[in-house]
């Protein structure tokens, strides 16, 4: 777990539940369920990214808090850019609830630093995102309210 600067939580309502841009998006934990099924195909994925040193990883902390999926971004949407990328620059340390579309690579292979996931989202766009914790221990942290992965979180 990461450690460090202090956090501000925001809720995420069942009302700011992030749309996939017409296309029906499942929680990273029904994805992983069905990944023999899923490999190697296109995906539309729901969870919490965070993006520090040498990591970029969709997780769901209140369903199935050991799963850590690699990210392997190559597209942001307009409304991603300005959220993750304001003025050009990559924003680190922070936690986005995100939609992402991509291809999931599963079974017998290692991704990211130092082959620490067991799943990929690969050549992934992040279809919508809002930061939702900042700092160095958002990522361990949970968010208060409806979230992305499905549930309810006191």
């Amino acid at each position: 777990m990461v450690s460090g600067a202090a956090l501000a939580v925001a809720s995420v309502s069942s009302a700011e539940r992030l749309p996939a841009s017409g296309s029906e998006s499942r929680s990273l934990c029904e994805v992983v369920a069905a990944a023999n099924d899923l490999d190697g195909k296109e995906v539309v994925v729901r969870g919490y990214y965070y993006r520090g040193f040498e990591i970029s990883e969709l997780y769901c902390p209140t369903v199935c808090p050991d799963l850590r999926t690699w990210v392997q971004v190559a597209k942001l949407s307009k409304a991603a850019e300005a959220e993750l990328r304001p003025k050009g620059k990559p924003r680190s340390g922070v936690v986005a609830a995100v939609t992402i579309k991509g291809g999931l690579s599963a079974a017998g292979h290692a991704f990211g630093h130092l082959g620490a996931y067991e799943y990929q989202i690969g050549s992934a766009e992040i279809l919508s995102a809002k930061i939702v914790a900042r700092g160095g221990a958002a990522r361990g942290q949970q968010v208060r309210g409806t979230d992305v992965c499905g549930t309810l979180v006191p």
